[in-house]
């Protein structure tokens, strides 16, 4: 755990068992000094979003194994110039922020919905259902229900075993 904050560093030891580290993520004596290239997981979560990407781009250079930058502004992840997950060569970028946004949408959109997951630039969208068994769907083909276009059902479970559907 590297933070400035040193009070916060002496209580999460005391806690917890951890290595805890006095510094800024941002500077490469620090990481070093966190022995930054045996580390399989950097996450970097601080409350601004320039030392996050930072952080992750600096960790990810010095040899961790996967980095993940926490964003609080999604304006990072929709620049049409800059791309900063692949020029930074970052992992993961995450906004709980858009998260959020995203669950609110799906279930405004969908309240049937359990969950989305979004894929591949958010160009495609997983959403899981539980459909109850007295349902008629349940027990007809695929291919004689009529599900919007474009929509293709990935897996199914069904009594604890999961298998992938076809037409029939």
């Amino acid at each position: 755990f590297i933070d400035v904050a040193e009070a916060k560093l002496r209580s999460l030891e005391d806690d917890m068992e951890i290595r805890a580290i006095q510094g800024s993520s941002c500077h490469p004596d620090i990481l070093q000094k966190a022995d930054i290239s045996n580390v399989d997981v950097l996450i970097a979560a601080t409350s601004q979003d320039e030392v996050n990407l930072l952080s992750a781009a600096l960790a990810k250079k010095l040899g961790a194994a996967k980095v993940l930058a926490r964003l609080h502004h999604r304006s990072y992840l929709n620049l049409q110039s800059a791309n900063f997950k692949d020029e930074f060569d970052i992992d993961e970028l995450i906004c709980p922020e858009q998260l959020t946004s995203y669950a609110i949408t799906a279930k405004l959109v969908d309240p049937g919905v359990m969950s989305v997951e979004h894929f591949f630039g958010n160009s495609i969208e997983m959403h899981r259902y539980t459909v109850n068994s007295d349902v008629k769907a349940t027990h007809s083909p695929l291919k004689d229900l009529n599900l919007p276009k474009g929509l293709r059902v990935a897996l199914v479970i069904r009594n604890g075993s999961a298998f992938l559907p076809t037409a029939t």
